[in-house]
């Protein structure tokens, strides 16, 4: 901008004024951008558009029916960072005690980290 002998405060201000309004910052989108959190739902969505495209045919089968049967019911419209170790914990043991076989769980909770890798969580299980 300048150095501070050779421009005065209020010049400085509207120099400040001037480069905030050229890079867009005080508007209304910048903010919804800046505010918006990002949610289970989006990262979910993002997975199926970039990861599940390139799933066998079968395997795309399977990981569409785990994801709507027990990974979407549970964490959908919760926040991204809602999603933690221990919610994920909680969610294995309710699968556990839901009757599942522990293969199935097992198999599940597979899945599921496996699509965790993609979105960016990382997510260790406690004991196994």
């Amino acid at each position: 901008m300048g150095r501070c002998d050779e421009i005065t405060k209020t010049q400085a201000r509207r120099l400040g004024a001037t480069y905030i309004h050229e890079l867009g910052i005080n508007t209304p989108q910048h903010l919804a951008q800046a505010l918006a959190a990002p949610t289970f739902d989006i990262a979910l969505q993002k997975w199926r558009d970039t990861c599940l495209t390139q799933f066998k045919p079968s395997g795309k089968q399977h990981a569409t029916y785990v994801t709507g049967k027990h990974v979407e019911p549970k964490f959908a419209g919760k926040l991204l960072e809602q999603v933690d170790k221990q919610a994920v914990q909680l969610w294995i043991n309710e699968l556990s005690e839901s009757g599942l076989k522990p293969k199935t769980v097992c198999n599940i909770v597979n899945f599921e980290l496996e699509r965790d890798r993609y979105s960016g969580l990382e997510i260790t299980l406690v004991g196994d």
